[in-house]
């Protein structure tokens, strides 16, 4: 991965670790930590500044597609092909749990603003709902298509899911 400042167009850093496609990427809520992960089964944390790799999380057993902090910063969500959603402690690198379920890839994640909730979508064409803190499913809706991203509303009880279909669909999680 590299660091471009945009304002340049020159590359600031490269964070170099990664053996294969990096997949996906995201931001820690306070900017201090980026999470990155790829077809090496691992996530990578990374402090930006430096481009010191901080820490290397390894459970999952094939490709990682997605990554998302949690709100507070406290968890990060991994979904990978292993049909696993798997929750960290980004401080230790020890892995809290896996949110098993889906039968096929797990293409997305992504954290409620509130952080009470956690969506994943996969290639199963479902989208499900878990409560991080016990790892419980709360509600899982069968798709019309592969879902490409989920995204909570940031103030109203709403998950758009982005369809490969070229269609999304708004689910309404008032009752979760």
């Amino acid at each position: 991965m590299r660091l471009w400042d945009p304002a340049t167009g020159r590359e600031v850093r490269a964070l170099t670790g990664h053996h294969g496609y990096v997949r996906a990427c995201a931001w820690s809520p306070d900017s201090h930590r980026l999470a990155s992960a790829g077809a090496e089964k691992t996530v990578r944390l990374w402090d930006p500044a430096t481009g010191r790799e901080v820490r290397a999380l390894t459970g999952h057993q094939d490709w990682v597609r997605a990554c998302a902090w949690s709100p507070d910063g406290q968890r990060l969500a991994s979904a990978g092909d292993d049909q696993t959603v798997r929750l960290w402690d980004p401080a230790t690198g020890r892995e809290v749990r896996a949110l098993t379920g889906h039968q096929d890839w797990v293409l997305t994640c992504a954290w409620s603003p509130d952080g009470q909730r956690l969506a994943s979508a996969g290639a199963d064409q479902t989208v499900r709902l878990w409560d991080p803190a016990t790892g419980r499913e709360v509600m899982k809706i069968r798709l019309p298509a592969f879902p490409q991203s989920v995204n909570f509303h940031p103030t109203k009880p709403l998950l758009a899911v982005a369809l490969n279909n070229g269609t999304s669909v708004l689910l309404d999680l008032t009752a979760t």
